[in-house]
């Protein structure tokens, strides 16, 4: 497990590029995010606006939201968004 301190923002851009990218996935792996996703919403919606908070991920969960954020800053890269590219690369580097 690792503890990564973020605030609302960077959950909120984690969900919605797990979102985004979910129908591309296997049945299995799109079961996974589904799952990650509303875990993701449950700590959202338990956060104060505007503060940190230090959350506890699995190495599994944290691997399966980087690999979606990846796949869609590489989306995003691919239709020239490059505002959008950077912005999902700061959460990454967290």
């Amino acid at each position: 497990m690792k503890k990564i301190k973020v605030d609302s923002y960077d959950i909120e851009l984690a969900i919605n590029g797990m979102y985004q990218m979910r129908n591309t996935y296997p049945a299995e792996k799109k079961r996974q995010v589904n799952e990650i996703i509303l875990s993701l919403l449950d700590i959202c919606d338990s956060m104060k606006t505007g503060r940190k908070k230090r959350i506890r991920f699995e190495s599994t969960t944290l691997s399966m939201i980087c690999r979606c954020l990846i796949d869609w800053r590489n989306d995003k890269l691919q239709r020239g968004e490059m505002t959008a590219v950077e912005i999902i690369n700061e959460t990454l580097i967290l």
